[in-house]
C-alpha cells in the first residue's frame, strides 16, 4: 500500500463520519437483520464502507480525490480515455 493509498483512506474515513447515508446504513446493520434488508450488501470494515466487497466512495470530493490520486495521476494510467479510467476505478471502488 502506497502513501497515497493510506492518505486517501484517511480522507475517506473522515468524510464518512460526516455523511448521513453512512449513519443510516450503520443503524440498519446494527438494528435489523441485514440478510433480510436491502442494506445486506453493505459492510463496514476498518472505518470504511464497502458495497458488494468494493470500497464505497461518497459522492463528490472523495470520488474526485480517488480519481486524481489513485488512478489518474499514475503515469501508467494517466493517458487512458474516460471510459478506461472508470473501468479501472470500478475494479476497486
Amino acid at each position: 500500500m502506497t502513501l497515497d493509498d493510506k492518505l486517501i483512506f484517511v480522507f475517506i474515513r473522515e468524510k464518512l463520519l460526516e455523511y448521513p447515508f453512512a449513519d443510516v446504513i450503520r443503524n440498519q446493520l446494527k438494528n435489523s437483520n441485514p440478510i433480510l434488508s436491502h442494506f445486506d450488501k453493505f459492510k463496514f470494515h476498518d472505518g470504511l464502507l464497502y458495497h458488494n466487497g468494493l470500497l464505497y466512495l461518497l459522492d463528490g470530493l472523495a470520488q474526485l480525490q480517488v480519481l486524481q490520486i489513485v488512478r489518474h495521476n499514475v503515469l501508467v494510467t494517466s493517458h487512458f480515455r474516460f471510459s478506461k479510467t472508470m473501468e479501472l476505478m470500478s475494479c476497486d471502488y
